[in-house]
C-alpha cells in the first residue's frame, strides 16, 4: 500500500524543527506515515515511527478524532508554544474554525511511553509542545529510557483535564532499531530485529519487489504489530516459565521473532484477501486480484506450524535447564 506522511493532500504541514529552538527541518524529527490504499488515505489506522537507538528524536504528529479529522487543540485551551509553530489564527491549512483561540486554561497535554507487549510496569512521560495549535500537531522528544534501549513502544499523547483526568488520547507505535552506536551490555542480543531485516526476509524491501503492488504491501504499524504479537504468543503459550517471560525490549530469540513476524503478517493478508474477495466479468474480462486468500492461508498454516515447534523446542530447553543445578558443599577441596 502506498504510504505518504501527515503531509497529504488537504492536510497541514507538518513540518518543523529538529528541536525546540531551531525552525530548520531535521532528519530527528519523526512524522509517522498515513497509509494510501487506491488512492484513498487510511487515516484511522494505527500509525508508526521508526527511530534509531541512541538518538536524538522526536515525535511530530497530528492529533485525530476518531474519524481521522485534525483536532483544533485551541478549542481545548492550547495555543501554539513551540518556536516554528505558525500563529494559530493566520495558520494554512486551517480547520476553518472562526472561533478566537481561547488562553491556556487548566487542560494540559501529556504523552507516555510503555513497552507494546505490556510486560514491564514502567513507563516515561513527556510534556509535548503544541507546533500548529489549529490543526492539531503536537511535537515530543521521545525521553532517552526509550531511545537508549531496542524495542517496541507505546507513545499515547492525551489532553487531560485540571482533575487530570484524560479527555482523549491518539496512540502510535514507536519501533526502536539497533544502532552501531550502542554497545549491547551482554553477549546476547535482545529487542527486536530491524526493520530492513523483516522487509528483507519478505522480499518487502522496495515497491520494486512487489511487481503487482508497484509498493511495500507491509506498513510500519503491521510490522509492529506483528513483532509484539509474536511475544506475546511465546509469552502465553505453555509452559510457563517465570523466567522466560519477555518483552519487546529483552526477547533473544531472533530467528523464532522473524518467524513469528511472518505468519501474524501473513495471518493479516489472508484476512485482508478473504474478506476483499470479488470476483468480476465485463466485456470479456473477468478481474480476479483478490483471489489470494487461500495461498496465504496455506503459507499461514506453514508458518504457523514452524513458528509453535520452534516455540516448543525452545521453551523445552529451558524447562530442562532449570531442573539441574549445583550448590556448594561448604568444604575447602
Amino acid at each position: 500500500m502506498p504510504i505518504c506522511d501527515e503531509n497529504g493532500a488537504g492536510g497541514p504541514v507538518e513540518g518543523g524543527g529538529g528541536d525546540n529552538s531551531s525552525c530548520d527541518d531535521g532528519l530527528n524529527v519523526k512524522s509517522p506515515p498515513i497509509h494510501d490504499y487506491y488512492g484513498e488515505k487510511l487515516w484511522q489506522r494505527k500509525r508508526a515511527i521508526e527511530v534509531p537507538e541512541r538518538s536524538l528524536s522526536y515525535l511530530q504528529m497530528a492529533m485525530r478524532d476518531e474519524s481521522g479529522n485534525n483536532v483544533d487543540l485551541t478549542q481545548y485551551g492550547f495555543v501554539n508554544n513551540d518556536p516554528c509553530g505558525e500563529d494559530p489564527a493566520t495558520s494554512s491549512g486551517s480547520s476553518g474554525s472562526s472561533e478566537t483561540p481561547v488562553e491556556p486554561g487548566d487542560n494540559q497535554l501529556l504523552t507516555i511511553f510503555r513497552e507494546s507487549a505490556l510486560q514491564e510496569r514502567y513507563r516515561w512521560t513527556a510534556v509535548p509542545t503544541v507546533y500548529d495549535a489549529v490543526n492539531g500537531i503536537i511535537k515530543v522528544q521521545i525521553p532517552d529510557e526509550v531511545v537508549n534501549h531496542t524495542g517496541i513502544y507505546l507513545a499515547e499523547s492525551g489532553v487531560l483535564d485540571a482533575n487530570d483526568r484524560l479527555l482523549w488520547s491518539n496512540e502510535v507505535y514507536v519501533f526502536v532499531t539497533h544502532s552501531a552506536w550502542h554497545l549491547p551490555a551482554t553477549r546476547i542480543l535482545r529487542g527486536p530485529p530491524t526493520i530492513d531485516d523483516i522487509r528483507t526476509s519478505l522480499r518487502d524491501s522496495d515497491p520494486a519487489e512487489n511487481e503487482l503492488l508497484t509498493d511495500l504491501d507491509f506498513g510500519l504499524s503491521e510490522l509492529c504489530f506483528a513483532a509484539t504479537r509474536a511475544v506475546q504468543f511465546w509469552n502465553d503459550q505453555p509452559p510457563h516459565i517465570s523466567t522466560a517471560v519477555f518483552s519487546t525490549k529483552t526477547f533473544p530469540f531472533r530467528e523464532i521473532w522473524i518467524t513469528g513476524v511472518h505468519l501474524f503478517l501473513f495471518q493479516l493478508a489472508e484476512e485482508h484477501y478473504r474478506r476483499n474477495f470479488f470476483q468480476t466479468s465485463a466485456g470479456g474480462t473477468v478481474t480476479d486480484d483478490k483471489n489470494r486468500h487461500r495461498e496465504y492461508n496455506q503459507v499461514y498454516r506453514e508458518r504457523l506450524a514452524q513458528f509453535k515447534e520452534l516455540v516448543l523446542w525452545q521453551k523445552a530447553q529451558l524447562n530442562l535447564r532449570r531442573g539441574w543445578g549445583t550448590f556448594g558443599g561448604g568444604y575447602p577441596y
